[in-house]
């Protein structure tokens, strides 16, 4: 059985051929990525902070909607955790995940939203992880994918000279 955390070798390779499909190996900033990922969805992707009062079991979302992507994170993390978690979001967009049933029950509507698919990075305790269950296998590759971004947004510009410092240049 596969954790809320693991990720399947399947998993792995979709997400190589994700940001082999993409033109993702060539990014250098976050805007690239954004821009690479509108233009594949034919839509904007916005992000909005929200207060953490408003996102009390979530720690990110996203919400797709006919007329944009919305990303919504907590105002209170620190930028790094936002960073964290608008890549564990983007992840799903890109991986073309489906609704999260248990966000739904927990986030309320918004009609302002207006859309039709909602996925979110939630906080449990241990005794609520069979709720998730189901979803395990897309956090896992979610959260695999994440970190290729993470590692392509924060390599280095001059491979051959950081080699000299054990970087490998691999993914």
């Amino acid at each position: 059985m596969i954790g809320p955390w693991d990720v399947s070798e399947r998993g792995r390779r979709r997400a190589h051929e994700i940001v082999a499909e993409y033109g993702l190996d060539s990014i250098r900033e976050p805007a690239e990525l954004v821009a690479k990922i509108e233009a594949a969805k034919g839509k904007p992707v916005i992000v909005k902070l929200v207060p953490a009062a408003q996102m009390a079991t979530v720690t990110a979302y996203w919400h797709d909607s006919d007329e944009a992507v919305l990303i919504f994170l907590r105002r209170e993390d620190s930028p790094y955790y936002q960073v964290r978690g608008l890549h564990h979001e983007l992840a799903h967009i890109l991986f073309d995940h489906p609704s999260c049933s248990a966000l739904q029950d927990l986030v309320p509507e918004n009609p302002q939203l207006g859309g039709r698919v909602m996925r979110g990075r939630m906080v449990f305790g241990p005794g609520a992880l069979p709720i998730v269950q189901g979803e395990a296998e897309m956090e896992g590759e979610a959260e695999y994918l994440s970190i290729l971004l993470a590692r392509l947004l924060l390599r280095p510009d001059y491979l051959r000279e950081e080699s000299e410092f054990a970087w490998s240049g691999e993914n």
